[in-house]
């Protein structure tokens, strides 16, 4: 009895021995095929667009932005700016300081427009919003556009 079950054991440890190595085997060549195929994927990738570069000297776009600065005045209990650049599809906005004052940076040149959305001083509880629109505002590259005092009806 002991020599069948030893007799056993051995073919058992043999099937495990060659399982292990087909394993082994199965997760190298997963290895290679991934690497095969992450090699021929960036070759692909930079094939596909001659006109850019590859590797780590790539071209980044040179903006030269500009800005808007202006005075809200009387300087209203509530404002918010809204700035539009409809050419580019572009969109942002901004709140002035308690004292009016408003800086706008980083806008690509171009024509804009901007509604002053604003609850006036001294404007009841529970007031309406009102609304003050300035349109052909040019920012040129590396130049903020001056609008001076924006004077925003008391309604």
């Amino acid at each position: 009895m002991p020599l069948c079950v030893e007799i056993g054991f051995l073919t058992l440890k043999n099937i495990a021995m060659k399982n292990k190595n087909i394993v082994l085997l199965r997760i190298f060549m997963i290895f290679l095929a991934s690497a095969i195929f992450i090699s021929c994927s960036k070759d692909q990738l930079g094939s596909d667009r001659p006109d850019k570069t590859t590797g780590a000297a790539k071209e980044i776009p040179v903006w030269n932005y500009g800005g808007i600065s202006g005075k809200l005045t009387p300087v209203p209990s509530y404002a918010v700016l809204k700035i539009y650049n409809d050419d580019e599809h572009f969109g942002t906005s901004a709140s002035p300081d308690m004292n009016g004052n408003f800086n706008i940076t980083n806008l690509i040149p171009g024509t804009y427009r901007i509604v002053v959305v604003y609850i006036p001083s001294g404007a009841p509880p529970n007031s309406e919003y009102s609304y003050h629109e300035i349109r052909g505002i040019i920012v040129e590259p590396g130049t903020v556009t001056q609008l001076g005092d924006i004077i925003l009806s008391p309604e």
